[in-house]
């Protein structure tokens, strides 16, 4: 397992006159964003000091003494006092970088440039059973050194984050990383851009793909039904829309997904997919397992006529998208979209309704598939908002049903959906005859 330590990315250290905080504003978000989709921790260390106390060093020896001078300057702290003060404004986490602190990220003080001299560093990592550190923050001369050389000693790989590492001269930093991946610590160096491969390594349990998703949503359900068909097992993260703060507005998700839209796939590798349709053509491409029923080597023109419905399935999906507008306080100022809408829903399908007349599916030899996976809760969603299938007998009707006794299908429904909605088609037809 590998961990992430943030060490002293504080107000006294990060401010024009000493570090400029931006280059760890730009490339924090990456380096956290490459932990915190792969489930890794992710420690905050700030150095807590009291005014005009010296610590000597002989206080912190432990288990491993001094080698060098240079170990012998590690083993102290500020003696002055003149950085990361208790109760002074100096020690709190720089205002721009505390919107990337979330309530799943561990965080401690140290009073010595170590982090793990007199703290639980050590016992914490070593209950996520990590074995290879990761180290961002200031000074790289001093407390990035101190925690590298102790996490050397206790028996951790150690990779140094270049980009996310400072000192207050780019002499002295240059000095210590020279230092840091010499002998006898030989760390590692990567960048927050190429920490992935590194993560990726670890000799862990594959963790499981995580999807977010939005309850009732179409694009989300086309999601869920694809992972459920596939079997393909995962992290469900259901986001709440209705209330405020909306969870797809967290900073944590705006990490994942600066869109702020669901559904979202990360995979276990750390790729992250966005846009429904983008990740049913992933699963199909990366999660290659042929589901039961599900026709393999198809030829050209079946791969041609089930990716033309797959995209098709949009077309139903966007003309819909006006009726919505119906129980809106201004709704008279949309009637005319509203009322085209509702007129071309029914023209859209007329395809369908032509595209089905063989029986089965929509996918290639009539066995369910992609694009089922795709048009499947769009028509769905029509009917909860009151599309009437039963009027006459129809190739979508028969469709709807075979689809929605499917296991998968079922699997996926959204929670709540055996109470209908508003019915938005009753809606339109009383406007129509207003």
């Amino acid at each position: 397992m590998s961990s992430l330590l943030l060490i002293d990315l504080q107000q006294d250290f990060l401010n024009p006159a000493r570090i400029p905080p931006k280059p760890f504003i730009d490339s924090l978000p990456r380096l956290l964003r490459q932990f915190s989709t792969r489930r890794r921790p992710i420690v905050w260390i700030d150095s807590v000091y009291e005014q005009g106390k010296g610590t000597p060093e002989e206080e912190a020896f432990t288990k491993y003494p001094p080698q060098s001078d240079f170990e012998l300057y590690l083993s102290g702290t500020h003696r002055s006092g003149r950085f990361c003060v208790h109760n002074t404004p100096g020690i709190q986490i720089h205002k721009d970088l505390l919107r990337f602190l979330h309530a799943h990220h561990t965080r401690m003080t140290k009073t010595y440039y170590s982090a793990f001299t007199n703290t639980i560093l050590h016992n914490t990592l070593q209950e996520t059973n990590t074995k290879h550190i990761f180290l961002a923050g200031v000074t790289t001369n001093t407390c990035i050194s101190a925690t590298a050389v102790d996490a050397r000693k206790l028996g951790y790989e150690v990779t140094i984050v270049e980009d996310c590492v400072k000192a207050f001269k780019q002499q002295t930093h240059d000095r210590a990383i020279l230092t840091l991946t010499g002998k006898p610590y030989d760390a590692d160096l990567c960048t927050s851009n190429s920490v992935s491969p590194h993560i990726s390594h670890d000799k862990t349990d594959q963790p499981l793909p995580v999807l977010y998703w939005v309850n009732g949503s179409i694009s989300s359900w086309r999601v869920m039904i694809a992972l459920a068909w596939k079997k393909i097992p995962y992290i469900s993260k259901r986001l709440k829309v209705m209330t405020e703060p909306k969870e797809t507005r967290s900073p944590e998700f705006a990490l994942i997904n600066p869109r702020c839209k669901t559904p979202t796939f990360v995979d276990s590798d750390g790729t992250i997919v966005i846009e429904s349709m983008a990740i049913l053509q992933y699963l199909e491409r990366f999660f290659p397992d042929t589901p039961e029923n599900r026709p393999s080597n198809l030829s050209k023109s079946e791969w041609t006529q089930e990716t033309v419905r797959f995209h098709e399935s949009e077309n139903p999906h966007s003309i819909y998208e006006p009726i919505e507008l119906v129980y809106d306080a201004e709704w008279k100022k949309h009637r005319e979209n509203i009322l085209l809408a509702y007129h071309d829903i029914f023209k859209e399908l007329e395809h369908w309704e032509r595209y089905l007349n063989s029986g089965g599916f929509l996918s290639a030899r009539n066995a369910f598939g992609l694009a089922d996976c795709a048009f499947y809760p769009v028509l769905a969603y029509m009917v909860h908002r009151g599309l009437d299938l039963t009027s006459k007998p129809s190739c979508l009707k028969t469709y709807y049903e075979r689809c929605g006794a499917l296991q998968a299908v079922i699997e996926a429904c959204p929670d709540h959906w055996e109470t209908p909605g508003k019915s938005l088609f009753l809606r339109c037809e009383t406007m129509l005859k207003e």
